[in-house]
């Protein structure tokens, strides 16, 4: 019996040891973007990304320094870049100097490994931070505003918009819905 309670003990003991060893190196994430980042985390091209995703979220912190590499880069490559915060998310002013002919060239190399992968994602969370799927937001978004009878749904929209949309134009509601569909 005693030898029997003593192996119980000790496979607790090295089951615990074993699951405790698994999670301290691997961090854990259940909310809304866990697939979204650690997919983003394997497509990662720079040790910059791995550490970003490594935690399983991505900080303001973060995100401010992928622009800061972005707008280095550019600066490096010849452009005068800035950046402006804008409802949460970075805008980016380029200036190119006359002549030049690799300017698009230079602002995706200098994506990679920087914003390519951080920003959208950020994004993402920024305005749709449950994950929900973003075309039923902006079809809720434009019935709460009128701007759509509430048999709309999100086929219309998706027709509609393929077509050519008829709805925003003339609305800065349903400019907003579509840019905002949170508020």
């Amino acid at each position: 019996m005693a030898r029997a309670a003593t192996a119980a003990v000790l496979i607790a003991v090295a089951l615990t040891l074993s699951a405790t060893a698994c999670s301290a190196g691997t961090p854990t994430n259940t909310g809304p973007y866990t697939s979204e980042i650690e997919q983003a985390g394997r497509d990662a091209t720079s040790d910059f990304e791995r550490q970003v995703f490594s935690d399983g979220q991505i900080s303001r912190k973060e995100y401010d320094e992928s622009a800061d590499r972005y707008i280095r880069c550019l600066n490096d490559n010849g452009l005068s870049a800035s950046t402006e915060l804008q409802d949460g998310l970075n805008t980016y002013a380029i200036q190119y100097p006359p002549g030049t002919t690799n300017a698009s060239e230079a602002e995706s190399r200098c994506a990679v490994g920087t914003t390519i992968l951080i920003e959208p994602l950020y994004g993402n969370i920024l305005l749709n931070p449950d994950n929900v799927d973003f075309d039923e937001l902006v079809v809720d978004c434009l019935k709460r505003n009128g701007i759509v009878d509430q048999d709309y749904t999100k086929a219309d929209l998706l027709q509609e918009t393929r077509d050519s949309p008829t709805f925003y134009p003339e609305d800065p509601a349903g400019m907003e819905c579509l840019a905002k569909p949170n508020g």
